[in-house]
C-alpha cells in the first residue's frame, strides 16, 4: 500500500529470517528422555538449526492427552535456509534428530507436522528501535488514523501480539471517550 512512500522504507529493509515448527507427539509409556521445565532456548550460536522447543504437555497441560508428549520443535535461524529448500519430510527428520540429539532421547515420535513461515521473523538489528521510532512517527504526521502493531514493533510471539492488539484496543476506547 505504501511502496512509494519513503516513511516506510525502514520496514522494507527489515531483515525477515524464515522458520518452521514441527510439532511432534510421542507416547509417554515408552519415551526414553528426561523432561524438565516446560521448554528450552537454544542461542544461535549452537551448531544446530532448532532455536527453540516447548514441552506442550508440561506448559500447557490442558492441550495433550495424558498418555502422550507433545514437543513444538522451532526451526531456522538468520543466515540458515534449511526451512526454504527441505521437503517437509526431510525437516520432519531433521527436527527429530537434532531435538533428540539436545534433549537425549531415542524415542520415535508417532507423528510429525511442519507449518512453515516463510520470510516472516523480523530480525532487531542495531538501530532497530530508532527505525520503528521513525516509522511510528511518520505514520502519526501523515496516516493519523492509521495503526502499527505486530512483530516488526515490539516483540515477536503470540503473547506480544494479543498485548499490542489489547493496548490499541484500550488506547482507541480511550480517546473516543474524551
Amino acid at each position: 500500500w505504501f511502496k512509494d512512500d519513503e516513511g516506510f522504507d525502514f520496514l522494507r529493509s527489515m531483515e525477515q529470517s524464515s522458520c518452521a515448527i514441527a510439532i511432534m507427539a510421542f507416547d509417554k509409556a515408552t519415551f526414553d528422555g528426561n523432561l524438565k521445565g516446560s521448554g528450552l532456548l537454544i542461542t544461535r550460536n549452537t551448531d544446530t538449526p532448532l532455536t527453540a522447543c516447548t514441552i506442550l504437555n508440561q506448559k500447557w497441560p490442558q492441550t495433550t492427552p495424558n498418555d502422550k508428549i507433545v514437543l513444538r520443535v522451532f526451526i531456522g535461524k538468520p543466515g540458515n535456509d534449511v526451512v526454504e529448500y527441505l521437503d517437509d519430510k526431510d525437516l520432519s527428520e531433521l527436527a527429530v534428530k537434532e531435538i533428540q540429539r539436545i534433549m537425549s532421547f531415542s524415542t520415535q515420535p508417532e507423528w510429525v507436522r511442519i507449518n512453515r513461515l516463510i520470510h516472516c521473523m523480523p530480525q532487531y538489528n542495531v538501530g532497530h528501535r530508532a527505525g520503528i521510532t521513525a516509522v511510528r512517527e511518520h505514520v502519526v504526521k501523515h496516516y493519523p488514523n492509521l495503526h502499527l502493531i505486530g512483530t516488526p514493533f515490539d516483540g515477536i510471539g503470540i503473547p506480544d501480539g494479543v498485548k499490542q492488539a489489547k493496548e490499541l484496543v484500550q488506547s482507541i476506547v480511550d480517546s473516543n471517550e474524551n
